[in-house]
């Protein structure tokens, strides 16, 4: 059965029907509820309108309900608190009706009531109190052997048989074989003189069907009175409405959104599976949306924004537009999540969809673009300045040659122009001119080497690929940064603890093994450097190797504990010749380079994860089959676009 075909049985029931929230003191103890359905047949029943009592609490709907005889609050709190299923046959005071039902909980903090009107029936039975003291529809007395001694006339319409033929047959006789053995048990229990309350069988109607008929039964010496119920629609509702519940369940749990049911008041009622396994926190710890924002948001402004955005989704009754939070999860990730908040009745709904992945693969698509741009103008650039600074060095190594002693020509043009050779390297001390040309063979040296970066910047790279161990590759960039001592900056890598996590049977990588080795190098050098500028540190610097597999993509991480990156560093990392470091220390192309290698030469992926003072993380995927994966890699780039 459909939820459409539920409430429209319940909308022509005959049967009083309402849906309620319980509220609690602060002790957690009932102290009122609110009605959230009702049915025709209840304002008929009750004589309460629908417009005057959906959304208002009971105490306001039927004053003095609180202080009356029954209490009401009480009796329904139970089950909404506590679950099951209570019968009740009981006078209002405020009404002035007798009505007999039954109240369950489907959810707790709410319940459900389905009853009838039994005014007209307790004021002609008056002289039956005792019998119809446990009065639900069939009506009976019966002795303990089992025997039907009198029967009212629901018997007859319920199962089919003719009353006399009821009051000629044992009750066994009607009873469903599946449910025989449990029927002698509650028998025998009867002739021990113990009430029966809330027991459950299947009867046999004269068409050979079965109704399930709910029991309450009390016996008096050798007699037992007894009180029970047709609730096979009642049950085949329940069923009903569980089927629903679970089949709303199963579909939110399998939504590939993570969902926050919430009340208006903050309270949340339900977080689904992906919701837990996106930020990981389970509904135990986010009691309220008071605590998904405190545990969510790190920053007071996105705070305050989110409680902005449910107070005023609380009083509009339309979706919000979606929202980009950067959310923290259980284990202290960052996770970018577009997020939503849609009404939904007396409930919020807050719908978290995580574009972690889709941004990060724009932010590469968009640093690879620039890679590109910028690759033609590099090589132009280099080339021009190489000639020049070609004739510079072979000028200098020229001059070097002209004034070396090892060679005679040079001693003879000396002698010719009036002096010695050693003369010469004299003069050229005292006036440091020989410092002056070592210091034009550095620079253009080093002006040297930042072209070749450069021209490797803007070169797509012909090496071939072959499979790799990407543990042997991390090994070897490991013992080439072991060598590194760089006295400018002021660091010495043997003194950085560094921690190797490789996981076991690591497929080999097809990759160039060189510019592999070069990108670790460059990646672990420049995590020892950022290190040493935290000379003042109390604990010792530590730079992780992670090297895992995820299907066909091969992992690596290069983490460190050094001081980190600001946004605006992190943004700006793989940019060419940007770099925080000082004049003369650092060209800025090592970063993009190795970006190149990866994004470009490997079609792999290379991201980082940092903050100020947690240090930083590079992230390189690496596809195992190089060829294989390239055509996938585009597809999913194009579909990110």
């Amino acid at each position: 059965m459909k939820n459409t075909d539920y409430r429209l049985l319940l909308q022509h029931s005959p049967f009083g029907y309402a849906y309620h929230r319980l509220i609690t003191d602060e002790a957690g103890k009932p102290a009122d509820y609110i009605f959230l359905e009702i049915n025709p047949a209840f304002e008929n029943l009750t004589g309460l309108t629908a417009i005057n009592t959906i959304g208002r609490p009971v105490t306001e709907v039927i004053p003095g309900i609180a202080t009356g005889t029954v209490d009401w609050i009480a009796f329904h709190g139970e089950v909404a608190l506590h679950g099951g299923v209570k019968e009740f046959e009981m006078y209002s005071e405020q009404l002035k009706r007798w009505y007999k039902g039954q109240v369950f909980s489907p959810e707790k903090h709410h319940f459900a009531v389905i009853f009838v009107d039994i005014t007209t029936e307790v004021e002609k039975t008056a002289e039956l109190e005792n019998f119809f003291s446990v009065n639900l529809d069939l009506l009976c007395i019966a002795d303990t052997s089992g025997r039907f001694l009198k029967v009212n006339k629901a018997w007859e319409t319920i199962l089919g048989y003719p009353v006399h033929e009821i009051q000629q047959m044992s009750f066994l006789d009607f009873v469903h074989p599946e449910d025989l053995q449990a029927t002698i048990d509650i028998l025998a229990r009867l002739e021990r003189q113990e009430d029966v309350c809330q027991f459950v069988n299947r009867y046999r109607c004269h068409d050979g069907s079965y109704r399930i008929i709910d029991w309450h039964s009390r016996p008096n010496g050798n007699l037992i009175y007894a009180a029970a119920r047709d609730v096979t629609r009642q049950k085949l509702l329940e069923s009903e409405l569980t089927q629903s519940h679970e089949r709303f369940r199963s579909l939110v749990d399998s939504s590939p959104f993570g969902m926050v049911l919430a009340s208006r008041d903050g309270t949340v009622l339900f977080v689904n599976e992906e919701c837990t396994r996106m930020l990981g926190y389970t509904r135990e710890d986010i009691p309220n949306t008071d605590a998904l924002w405190q545990h969510t948001h790190p920053k007071e402004e996105d705070r305050c924004l989110a409680r902005r955005l449910w107070h005023a989704m609380d009083s509009n009754s339309a979706s919000a537009p979606p929202c980009d939070f950067l959310l923290a999860t259980k284990d202290g990730k960052k996770r970018d999540v577009e997020f939503r908040i849609k009404p939904i009745g007396s409930e919020m709904l807050v719908i978290l969809n995580d574009v972690t992945e889709r941004k990060r693969t724009a932010e590469l698509l968009v640093q690879s673009e620039k890679m590109h741009s910028v690759g033609g103008l590099v090589a132009g650039v280099a080339h021009e300045i190489n000639n020049p600074l070609g004739g510079i060095l072979q000028g200098v190594q020229n001059i070097y040659r002209r004034l070396s002693p090892d060679m005679e020509a040079n001693h003879q043009s000396a002698a010719s122009a009036g002096c010695a050779l050693d003369n010469i390297h004299a003069y050229l001390r005292l006036r440091k001119i020989d410092r002056m040309l070592e210091g034009i063979q550095e620079c253009g040296q080093r002006a040297a080497d930042i072209v070749t970066s450069m021209l490797s910047f803007s070169r797509k790279s012909e090496t071939a690929f072959a499979p790799h161990a990407l543990p042997t590759l991390a090994e070897r960039a490991i013992n080439l940064t072991r060598s590194d001592y760089d006295l400018k900056q002021n660091y010495d890598f043997r003194k950085v603890e560094i921690i190797r996590d490789y996981a076991p049977d690591l497929s080999p990588v097809e990759c160039s093994a060189t510019e592999i080795v070069q990108v670790l190098f460059n990646l672990v050098r420049n995590a020892a450097q950022a290190i040493a500028k935290q000379p003042d540190r109390n604990d010792i610097g530590r730079i992780t190797i992670r090297l895992r597999q995820e299907g066909e993509w091969a992992i690596i991480i290069v983490k460190d504990n050094g001081p980190g990156m600001d946004n605006e560093t992190r943004r700006r990392a793989f940019e060419p010749f940007f770099t925080t470091k000082p004049p003369g220390e650092g060209t800025g192309l090592g970063l993009p380079v190795s970006f190149l290698i990866i994004s470009r030469n490997h079609n792999g992926e290379m991201f980082i994860e940092t903050a100020p003072g947690q240090g930083t993380a590079f992230h390189i995927r690496l596809p195992v089959n190089h060829a294989a994966a390239m055509a996938g890699r585009l597809q999913n780039m194009e579909q990110a676009l």
